[in-house]
């Protein structure tokens, strides 16, 4: 018998992990023997994911942004 069709494969080098919460086991994740790498702040989609849920740092990255298109204005 053949295996499913729909198996979707993941970039290792492109997953990472999230710890989200206070009470959150700090827990390592492994993929194909590869540990994954674990970050506190993520952006997909142009929307800034913290494990913390503060909003500063979205903040911070539209100034930025809107300072960058100042001065290409100037």
């Amino acid at each position: 018998m053949h295996g499913p069709k729909n198996i979707r494969c993941f970039s290792v080098k492109k997953c990472k992990v999230m710890h989200i919460g206070y009470n959150n086991v700090q827990a390592e994740y492994v993929m194909n023997d590869v540990k994954l790498a674990c970050v506190s702040d993520e952006k997909d989609l142009r929307v800034i994911v913290s494990d913390d849920m503060m909003s500063w740092k979205k903040c911070s990255e539209a100034v930025k942004k809107a300072n960058r298109t100042l001065g290409m204005i100037k």
